[in-house]
């Protein structure tokens, strides 16, 4: 972790050419104002193809020991960075097979090749998929949340959640075996 690799990250995270058409980015399904979900029942793909699952929150990413809804084997967010990028059940960015001309548009960008540089120096600045993943996790690493009612909760505040919220809470942790 380093300011200059989140930085790195962040604008990763924010780029529409990490999708095929160049119409999408991380952020596209993870949004800020919606606490990094997109809002929707389901999202929609650059390709035009539906998710089955909901956009999770990347509320506090860094301490979940699994990191998708559907494989519980991802573990590292490194590895979750590679999903939506390359996967193609479903197709989310649409980058599967053209990992060259990814690479290739981010080598042309005018500012990525000296911010590669400043956040991997010990490889010189390589542009790849090992430091995209890095960077961008690095990125998601500090998109913390830290005094929602629900953590006031945990901290022992029981007056921080509505009765309708405990019984929602109870739900996901229990009887829905949500989490």
């Amino acid at each position: 972790m380093s300011a200059v690799k989140v930085e790195l990250g962040r604008r990763l995270f924010h780029d529409q050419r990490l999708s095929l058409n160049q119409t999408q980015s991380c952020a596209s399904c993870h949004q800020a104002d919606k606490a990094f979900t997109d809002g929707q029942p389901l999202p929609l793909g650059s390709t035009g193809e539906m998710g089955r699952r909901n956009s999770m929150s990347l509320l506090n990413v860094a301490y979940l020991p699994t990191l998708t809804w559907g494989n519980p084997s991802i573990r590292s967010l490194e590895q979750q960075v590679l999903l939506p990028l390359l996967g193609e059940h479903p197709v989310e960015l649409g980058m599967a097979g053209q990992e060259a001309v990814l690479i290739e548009r981010l080598r042309k960008d005018r500012d990525y090749p000296k911010l590669f540089r400043r956040a991997f120096p010990e490889r010189r600045g390589e542009i790849s998929l090992w430091t995209l993943t890095r960077a961008i996790a690095a990125f998601e690493r500090t998109i913390l949340s830290g005094d929602s009612a629900y953590d006031r909760h945990q901290a022992g505040n029981e007056k921080a959640l509505s009765d309708s919220a405990k019984r929602g809470m109870e739900i996901f942790f229990n009887k829905g075996h949500c989490s």
